[in-house]
């Protein structure tokens, strides 16, 4: 067996945690099935996208409405609700366990606020149609 970090030749029977001739840890790294935890995320990256597809998903929606391409309305309703809630989910979650159940669970809270938003977008033009 050779050290992995200077890469001379170990006796074998070695019974050390560190290599005797650089020091280096010789301990394998474990995993065990309990250790999801996730690097703590960029919140200034997790905020950004958030809003970036909250946002957008309407706006596209709407754009392509005025286009009269009704194929892409659903697909940026649900690629927004979906983008959104999971860049929140990965801003408040710990473990990859947290962050599937909270993603579909601010996705779902994004696409209600989707629903309000377009309720009300369609109050006010007809509204502005009855007029």
């Amino acid at each position: 067996m050779n050290c992995p970090h200077c890469q001379k030749s170990l006796p074998a029977g070695l019974a050390v945690a560190g290599c005797p001739f650089c020091g280096g840890d010789l301990r394998i790294p474990t995993i065990s099935a309990g250790s999801e935890e996730l690097s703590p995320p960029n919140r200034a990256f997790c905020w950004t996208i958030f809003w970036i597809a909250l946002l957008s998903g309407p706006a596209l929606a709407y754009l392509s409405l005025v286009a009269e391409n009704d194929n892409t309305f659903l697909s940026s309703v649900l690629g927004g609700a979906v983008i959104s809630g999971f860049a929140l989910a990965r801003r408040f979650s710990k473990t990859v366990r947290a962050l599937v159940l909270k993603g579909i669970l601010f996705s779902v809270a994004a696409a209600i606020v989707y629903t309000g938003i377009f309720f009300v977008g369609c109050v006010i033009a007809v509204g502005d149609w009855a007029s």
